[in-house]
């Protein structure tokens, strides 16, 4: 156990690393723990482990623990992807057993989650023998680093990115973040990333984007970092990893496309799509190594994970990227309709606050509709607060669900998504508002 070093798959959110595990899964040489791990501590997210004091079996019991979103489904732990039957079969009090017979008396963060990976291996019935990595993937782990004795010694790290357009698809599938203030969370984070790496060494940076479509270059380039073999086995469990659907990944590349001609003009996306033309640079600076370090503590003090708040560390950072990289921002009708008429985050996302009361008419052509929480929500406020206008100022009136947005909305594919998405309720309350402007409008 001694001579396996801990392989830490690390992403600052969604950014589809979850792809990745499976292929790794299939080498001798690596033990990779199926899920997303280790990622809560307590009651905090993404934040440092502390296990001095604790009991074998309750750490085992913290590290094993799943959470759920409010539908019941696993979003985050060790079984995250497996079948009914799958988790059934999982051994867990075997696992347990074995993981407590290895630990002994370390309570060191990296010996202890070395030892619960090879003890679901063992627990499993497979061979342990041929194995150099034992890797795990979660989020964040890079700014919890300073906490762990020896860490950057101890692990090896592939820290996996994604494009910018990719990135904000990811994030905003299933929450309502402001992607404008989200670009910001991007920056800042993959910074921290870049500065580890080149500080630190045992660092390779990814991206998702290439894991997509040059899967065989990507693939070699691990190979050669973590000196493996391309040799791969059937006898490395295949449970517990996602599985490829090609039809979501064709949907979210062309959602992206629609997230980049909305935010291409934005300064700081650019800077994102330029990130490496600048930032090797700019972190040169011994004062934005020590700003980074200070958002590392800034980060492992709070228990926000919005990805579209990076408090105020963060905002000074990306002052000092803005100024250092003579920043100007352009603007399209798409931008200014979602992001200067009306306001919406993760913060209050249950209520848009708005400041356009008008029908914008043949302007809704221009406007882009990617069919996502955040957009379909704003799209609905904005017809919504229209017709409410109308129906006060009713002796001017022309029927909004004539054009593109309402029409947009009503298509079987974006009625699912509001389906989806929550915003059932939101959708009819608009259909009876437009009911009531066009009663209004013939009084």
């Amino acid at each position: 156990m001694n001579n396996i070093k801990l392989l830490l798959i690390n992403t600052i959110g969604l950014t589809g690393a979850d792809l990745l595990l499976p292929k790794l899964s299939l080498y001798d040489e690596i033990a990779m723990l199926p899920g997303q791990n280790f990622s809560i501590f307590g009651d905090n997210l993404y934040r440092a482990h502390e296990y001095n004091g604790w009991e074998c079996a309750d750490i085992f019991d913290s590290l094993s623990r799943s959470l759920y979103t409010k539908e019941g489904k696993i979003w985050m732990g060790l079984t995250k992807n497996m079948k009914e039957e799958e988790r059934n079969a999982y051994p867990k009090e075997l696992h347990k057993k074995i993981f407590t017979q290895k630990i002994n008396r370390s309570r060191e963060f990296t010996s202890i989650i070395k030892a619960y990976i090879l003890s679901y291996y063992e627990a499993l019935g497979f061979d342990n023998s041929k194995r150099v990595f034992a890797a795990w993937f979660s989020h964040n782990v890079l700014l919890n680093q300073d906490h762990y004795k020896k860490f950057s010694e101890q692990v090896v790290v592939i820290h996996v990115s994604c494009t910018i357009s990719l990135w904000l698809t990811y994030i905003s599938q299933t929450r309502t973040w402001d992607c404008s203030k989200a670009i910001r969370f991007w920056l800042v984070n993959n910074l921290y990333t870049l500065m580890y790496s080149l500080e630190k060494g045992n660092t390779l940076i990814v991206n998702t984007d290439d894991l997509i479509y040059s899967e065989i270059n990507l693939m070699k380039q691990i190979e050669d970092f973590l000196s493996i073999t391309n040799n791969k086995t059937s006898h490395n469990p295949s449970v517990g990893f996602i599985k490829v659907n090609n039809q979501i990944i064709k949907e979210q590349s062309q959602i992206s496309s629609q997230i980049d001609e909305i935010y291409r003009d934005n300064g700081l996306y650019k800077l994102a799509i330029t990130f490496n033309e600048w930032s090797y640079s700019f972190i040169e600076q011994d004062y934005i190594k020590e700003m980074l370090g200070e958002f590392s503590n800034f980060w492992n003090s709070t228990s926000h994970t919005n990805f579209d708040w990076i408090g105020p560390v963060g905002e000074s950072i990306i002052q000092e990227i803005v100024d250092f990289n003579k920043v100007t921002n352009l603007k399209n009708f798409s931008y200014t309709f979602y992001h200067e008429y009306f306001e919406l985050n993760s913060d209050h996302y249950d209520q848009v606050n708005s400041n356009l009361h008008h029908y914008l008419g043949c302007l809704e052509d221009k406007i882009i509709v990617p069919p996502l929480p955040f957009f379909i929500r704003i799209c609905i406020e904005y017809l919504t607060s229209a017709a409410k206008n109308s129906i006060k100022l009713g002796h001017s009136y022309i029927s909004f669900k004539k054009g593109r947005i309402y029409l947009t909305l009503n298509t079987p594919e974006f009625q699912n998504k509001i389906t989806r998405f929550g915003l059932r309720t939101q959708f009819e309350e608009l259909e009876r508002f437009l009911s009531e402007a066009e009663k209004a409008c013939k009084q």
